[in-house]
């Protein structure tokens, strides 16, 4: 079992750091902790096969072809988080790892272990801009509605897949999130897909997460091994 043991010492600083966000939040109004998924607490509301339109169709078989043959073109070599590219938020929240919510003074910081990737929800305000290039995680307002948190994210690169199937999306894409603390240990996130290019209507489903108070984020990074084989191509390339 791997140790996720946090030292009490930074345990406290942190709890120090923290103290005045936690003084300025509303009773219920925090989501911060490590959470991790559990187990057999996803569900969707709609299969997104049967709401694909066309070129969405297209490309979701593009990706699914000769799954059955690793080998050959298939789901794995098609898959751009396999080439080191960013997960993107939906897909991130379909993986078997935990993530940590940090909340300071203008933004919530989601700290994910896969890939060791950062997403930041901003909360001072602004609003989606429009003309801001396109990017992995898209880009994140969030604001709360009593004691949920509305993650609302645009802006996205058409690259990531929604989830490990190959679900694709276009850049149109709009990712609403809802985080609700239920209780102290459990976290609920509903999500919803708004992506009128590649679907036909909107879809969505939920996730749930529960606390794990004595872990902390570990290092992960799932193309470690493409990485060395890629390194160890162009060293043996004359110069």
């Amino acid at each position: 079992m791997r140790n996720r043991l946090i030292g009490s010492v930074l345990t406290g600083v942190g709890l120090l750091v923290l103290a005045p966000v936690l003084v300025a939040q509303t009773p219920g109004q925090d989501l911060s902790g490590v959470w991790s998924p559990r187990r057999g607490a996803r569900a969707l509301n709609a299969n997104p096969v049967e709401l694909m339109r066309p070129s969405a169709a297209q490309e979701y078989q593009r990706v699914r072809a000769g799954i059955t043959n690793p080998d050959e073109q298939g789901l794995d070599r098609l898959d751009p988080a396999q080439a080191c590219f960013p997960y993107g938020p939906s897909r991130q929240l379909t993986l078997n790892r935990p993530f940590e919510v940090v909340q300071i003074p203008g933004r919530v910081l989601i700290l994910y272990e896969s890939l060791h990737e950062v997403r930041r929800i901003w909360t001072d305000g602004r609003t989606n801009r429009q003309g801001l290039p396109p990017a992995w995680f898209g880009h994140s307002v969030g604001r709360w509605d009593g004691n949920t948190f509305i993650a609302d994210t645009t802006g996205f690169r058409q690259d990531t897949w929604l989830d490990g199937d190959g679900t694709p999306h276009s850049e149109a894409l709009r990712f609403v999130e809802r985080f609700r603390r239920v209780d102290r240990n459990t976290l609920e996130v509903d999500f919803t897909v708004d992506d009128p290019e590649a679907y036909t209507k909107p879809w969505g489903g939920k996730h749930t997460y529960e606390l794990k108070p004595d872990w902390q984020i570990m290092e992960h990074l799932n193309c470690e091994d493409y990485l060395r084989e890629r390194v160890q191509e162009i060293m043996k390339k004359p110069r």
